[in-house]
């Protein structure tokens, strides 16, 4: 079986590649988010320490094959250190039809980047 790290659909996967076998592809069914690519004729999971370690459970010899950049790195997510940006109030949104409404205080900066899309209007 070939591993490697590689782009599929926008998105960072683990690709594998393997002569067709039935019960592989049913153990690689398993794992969560499994993609098969008709046209490169791969198997793709999530970039994932999860799907990484459900491979690893599923196909143990593959371990000593997977380069070091194939391997997902563990990242710790403290909640603690995540900091919602501030929400200003005096800014109201309304869609009417098929035009948005913006009512917020008057910035210069706001203004010119607001007016450079494309049928944007001031009032």
């Amino acid at each position: 079986m070939k591993v490697a790290k590689s782009n599929y659909m926008g998105r960072e996967r683990i690709g594998l590649q393997f002569t067709y076998d039935k019960e592989i592809v049913k153990l690689i069914k398993q794992i969560k988010y499994a993609t098969w690519d008709n046209t490169l004729k791969t198997w793709y999971i999530p970039f994932t320490v999860e799907a990484y370690e459900s491979l690893i459970k599923l196909f143990p010899d593959v371990a000593g094959s997977i380069s070091e950049f194939t391997k997902p790195a563990i990242i710790k997510d403290k909640e603690e250190d995540k900091q919602l940006p501030a929400v200003k109030k005096d800014v109201n949104i309304e869609v009417v039809g098929r035009k948005i409404f913006l009512s917020l205080p008057k910035n210069d900066d706001d203004v010119r980047f607001i007016l450079s899309m494309r049928y944007s209007r001031w009032e």
